[in-house]
């Protein structure tokens, strides 16, 4: 999992990782984080960016050699102490959530460039915080799995809630966010507040319900003027009405059309290996979280045409794929595959 988080200060980026370490840090060997003001508990630690610099130089000489495997570099990681096991089976990740990311990914590095293509085989989850994804050096931008920008409160009428649009397949140069999958929602809580401190504390006046309620309250003023006004000069030309009077109602019936089905001259037929919560495709550059993946076969007239199960946590899923399903991940490179050569 790579996912970055963009926003205003206050608009609830900081507030988002925070409340992700706070219900998911028990799934993790240990989290890393610089959040400023973190209040460290349990397995949270403070990040040393450097220290994982140095963890990532000895992994990289090490996958260069040959005749690596992954288990190697599982051994290592467990004899310094970073994982709590060389047994996969075993291993719990480890998170990274980096505030202010582009102090670090704002140039290309070749090191954090192999973090990012190889994170699921270290078993290291990361969440990066920036002001905007563009101040990230744009070579990584076709690396990242999605990006939550977190929308500034004056633009919510939910005022007791955080609102994040969700993207993913973030363009290249073109400064605009990537396809939208959704919106989330994270109820503010007082237990994540107390855990950092940051400008998502700071509760902004939200200038659209400031702007409601100053029209609403205008227009009474309006109403209760003009009826008093009437009232005094024209006492007679109000009338009143009865409440004998029978009121007519016309009920109609709406008939809803179904909308006939797109058929696709050159649809494809795919198998995507789930398990548990992210499904796969290797031959078509396919990672996505189930979620992503629904909504994404429902906004480009695809669907699953069967699901092999093998276990709770396994299945095999097969798609009718549209052309502009496939065509959201033809630009994605696969850099997993130990023989393609990052440092050319």
């Amino acid at each position: 999992m790579i996912t970055i988080i963009d926003g205003l200060m206050g608009a609830g980026k900081t507030y988002y990782s925070v409340d992700f370490i706070y219900n998911n840090h028990d799934k993790y060997f240990n989290v890393f984080t610089n959040i400023d003001g973190f209040k460290f508990y349990d397995n949270v630690k403070p990040l040393k960016f450097s220290y994982i610099l140095g963890v990532l130089d000895d992994l990289k000489s090490i996958y260069d050699r040959e005749d690596t495997t992954d288990q190697d570099l599982w051994t290592h990681l467990y004899s310094i102490g970073f994982l709590n096991s060389s047994d996969k089976d075993f291993i719990k990740p480890v998170l990274i959530v980096m505030d202010e990311a582009h102090n670090e990914f704002d140039k290309k590095n070749d090191l954090l460039t192999w973090l990012i293509t190889y994170h699921r085989h270290l078993f290291i989850d990361l969440i990066l915080i920036t002001q905007t994804f563009s101040l990230i050096h744009y070579s990584y931008h076709k690396l990242f799995e999605s990006i939550l920008h977190a929308m500034p409160s004056s633009r919510q009428i939910i005022g007791n809630k955080f609102k994040y649009q969700k993207h993913i397949k973030l363009p290249i140069t073109d400064g605009k966010y990537g396809t939208f999958v959704g919106d989330v929602f994270l109820k503010k809580n007082k237990a994540v507040f107390d855990l950092y401190q940051s400008g998502d504390k700071v509760r902004s006046k939200n200038l659209l319900r400031r702007y409601i309620y100053l029209i609403a309250a205008g227009v009474v003023l309006v109403l209760v003027g003009f009826y008093f006004v009437v009232n005094y000069f024209f006492p007679s030309s109000v009338p009143s009405v009865s409440s004998s009077l029978p009121v007519q109602s016309d009920k109609k019936t709406v008939v809803r059309h179904a909308s006939k089905p797109v058929v696709f001259s050159n649809a494809k037929y795919i198998k995507l290996d789930c398990y548990l919560t992210t499904c796969t495709s290797k031959s078509e550059n396919i990672d996505l979280n189930v979620d992503d993946l629904q909504y994404l076969l429902k906004d480009t007239n695809s669907k699953v045409t069967s699901t092999l199960k093998f276990s709770k946590d396994r299945a095999f899923v097969y798609l009718l794929a549209s052309p502009e399903f496939l065509g959201l991940f033809h630009n994605r490179s696969d850099k997993n595959e130990k023989g393609f050569s990052l440092f050319n």
